[in-house]
């Protein structure tokens, strides 16, 4: 196979550290000093790394290629006023911890200790931000659909590791009477007027709709070309797809919670975008490349400069309490 410019790219060892250096001047612009956010930029370390374990322990590409971080780096740093958030940032570690351990399970009836550990970890995500318990049932239907992993066992080992850490966490809201705390945050879970003051800043659609395109192109290209892969990639790769679909819609219809979900976005395309990358090789397919490049680092500096704008010029939406 002829190799272009992308591909050479896409397999060059230098990919990833002209990239992170890329991701470090946007955290600078950001703030990562002036505003100190130093535990954040752990975290966005950690879940690069964990990009790295995810793409390693899996083969998620058929050559040894630093891509899916680098893919995984490039649409991270797009809401990069959004990098400030602790939540968001470990919740997303969590998350991606959560898929290394789950892709351990493919076609394992028995493995429900695995499976344990993995949605134990999305109930730590969930202890920082509620939203995520929406992928219960997505994580479900993929664990039947594409993991072949999923039975009445293993759906009680999802439950429980869910519910473990609000196990923990009782004895010390009892004793320092703090369960009304507790109710409050599964509240944003069933919000009272479901579309009132439905409110989506102009970055985040921006952003929304450039992973809603960026998807739907690596997903078609992925199923295009998906038999020069095993049944067990094949498998993976649908799994990314049916959760970053899925979470693309509730991030549209549920605005509060798009900072995070949109994170479990980034996660799931991003090796998809990596394989059309390393995979797709025509001339077609090399302006493409460039092209994504060019517009994800513009539609980066949009998003950095539209946050400075006045709040009440940066939001489209509706009201609906009259």
């Amino acid at each position: 196979m002829k190799k272009y410019l992308q591909n050479k790219i896409a397999e060059s060892p230098f990919a990833l550290p002209i990239v992170a250096v890329y991701a470090v001047l946007v955290w600078l612009l950001a703030g990562l000093l002036t505003r100190q956010l130093w535990l954040q930029f752990a975290g966005f370390v950690f879940a690069v790394y964990m990009m790295v374990e995810l793409t390693n322990r899996n083969a998620l590409l058929r050559v040894r290629s630093r891509m899916v971080s680098c893919s995984f780096l490039l649409l991270s740093c797009i809401l990069s006023l959004s990098l400030g958030s602790i939540t968001g940032v470990w919740a997303q570690v969590c998350l991606i911890g959560m898929f290394i351990l789950l892709c351990e399970t493919y076609q394992q009836k028995e493995a429900q200790g695995m499976i344990y550990y993995a949605f134990l970890l999305l109930g730590l995500a969930s202890l920082l931000t509620v939203s995520v318990l929406v992928l219960l049932p997505v994580l479900w239907v993929v664990m039947l659909t594409q993991l072949q992993s999923f039975n009445w066992r293993s759906w009680l080992a999802s439950v429980f590791g869910t519910v473990t850490p609000y196990w923990l966490l009782l004895p010390w809201l009892v004793y320092r009477q703090g369960m009304p705390m507790l109710w409050s945050h599964f509240e944003d879970l069933f919000p009272a007027s479901f579309f009132a003051d439905y409110v989506l800043t102009v970055e985040n659609a921006v952003y929304g709709v450039f992973m809603t395109v960026l998807l739907i192109f690596s997903a078609a290209h992925f199923w295009q070309h998906k038999m020069d892969d095993s049944i067990r990639i094949r498998q993976f790769y649908g799994m990314f797809i049916g959760v970053s679909a899925y979470s693309l819609a509730i991030a549209f219809l549920r605005p509060d919670f798009f900072d995070v979900l949109i994170r479990i976005v980034t996660v799931c395309v991003s090796p998809l975008l990596a394989h059309f990358a390393v995979h797709k090789a025509d001339k077609v397919s090399n302006i493409l490349f460039f092209v994504i490049i060019v517009s994800t680092v513009l539609i980066t500096v949009y998003c950095f400069m539209a946050g400075g704008l006045d709040e009440a010029t940066n939001r489209v939406g509706w009201s609906w309490n009259g």
